[in-house]
């Protein structure tokens, strides 16, 4: 997660790696919120199994998946839409911040961008519904 501030909106994307198989979820040390209440009661509780990773530079972290072969998707893309991607192998896909979306040194880490397919008469969904459906999607495979 890139700079996603809600401890609401964390809490759900965590109850949805958890649904989905998720292994973890990386989020910054700064720029995110503490784990509290409003955290725990969003994620249902499933933050007690779900190793939340907490980095300094997320670019770097983003760099280390990588080398450890896994294929970095960013969801901020305006042409591929998730649905067409290749998901073979170790995928890590990272969410952009509720208002600005993902920082430029952030995407420019990504191995590729996508979006979902939604009508284009909507700009965006909420940061942890878009979560939720990208996770489906890459369980589907």
């Amino acid at each position: 997660l890139d700079q996603v501030t809600d401890p609401q909106n964390v809490g759900a994307i965590i109850r949805s790696c958890a649904a989905f198989g998720a292994d973890a979820l990386i989020m910054q040390d700064k720029n995110a919120p503490a784990e509290s209440g409003a955290m725990v009661k969003a994620s249902a509780g499933t933050i007690e199994f779900l190793p939340v990773c907490r980095v300094t530079n997320l670019s770097r972290a983003i760099e280390h998946l990588k080398k450890a072969c896994f294929w970095v998707a960013g969801m901020d893309g305006y042409e591929t839409t998730i649905d067409k991607m290749n998901k073979n192998g170790r995928i890590a896909i990272v969410m952009g911040s509720e208002g600005k979306g993902m920082r430029r040194l952030v995407e420019e880490s990504c191995d590729e961008t996508v979006k979902l397919p939604i009508d284009a008469r909507v700009e965006s969904l909420n940061v942890s519904t878009a979560a939720a459906i990208a996770l489906y999607e890459m369980s589907r495979e």
